[in-house]
C-alpha cells in the first residue's frame, strides 16, 4: 500500500528536477514534433537565438534559425537522423536580430512504441567565438 502512494510523490519529484534542468542547462535545447514544428524552447535557446520561447512555439524550427549545415547537405543528415536515431555536426544559424551563430548540434529523434518518429530534440552550443579564436590562431 505504502509503494501506490509513493509513485505520485516519486513522479512529481521527477517532473520538477525535469523542469529544472529544462530552464538552468546551459546548451540551447529544443523538442520539436516529427515535421520539426517547435514543441518546446528552453532559456539558453531564449538567449542564444533572442526568441523568446512563445514567439516560436508552433513554427518551423529551420525558418526561425535559419538552419543550415557546416558540411552535410539536408538529406544526408535526414538520412543520418532516420537511420541512427541521432545525429551531431556543426551548424550556421541565425538569431532574431539577424547575427549568424555558427555551432554544434546533436539530434536525437523520439519514436513511438510502434517506432514511428513523433519528434525531436535538439541541443545546440552557439561555438561562434571558439571558431572565431581557432581561426585567429591560424
Amino acid at each position: 500500500m505504502a509503494m501506490g502512494k509513493n509513485i505520485p510523490v516519486r513522479e512529481s519529484l521527477q517532473d520538477a528536477v525535469h523542469a529544472e534542468l529544462w530552464e538552468y542547462i546551459s546548451d540551447a535545447v529544443i523538442c520539436t514534433d516529427a515535421d520539426f514544428i517547435i514543441t518546446g524552447w528552453n532559456r539558453a535557446a531564449e538567449e542564444m537565438y533572442g526568441w523568446p520561447a512563445e514567439e516560436v512555439t508552433g513554427k518551423d524550427l529551420r525558418e526561425v534559425t535559419g538552419l543550415e549545415y557546416s558540411n552535410d547537405e539536408r538529406k544526408d543528415v535526414l538520412d543520418t537522423l532516420y537511420r541512427n536515431n541521432s545525429w551531431r555536426g556543426e551548424v550556421i544559424q541565425r538569431t532574431k536580430d539577424g547575427r549568424r551563430i555558427r555551432g554544434s548540434a546533436s539530434v536525437a529523434l523520439v519514436r513511438d512504441a510502434e517506432g514511428e518518429a513523433i519528434g525531436a530534440i535538439v541541443v545546440s552550443r552557439d561555438m561562434t567565438e571558439n571558431k572565431r579564436l581557432e581561426e585567429d590562431l591560424r
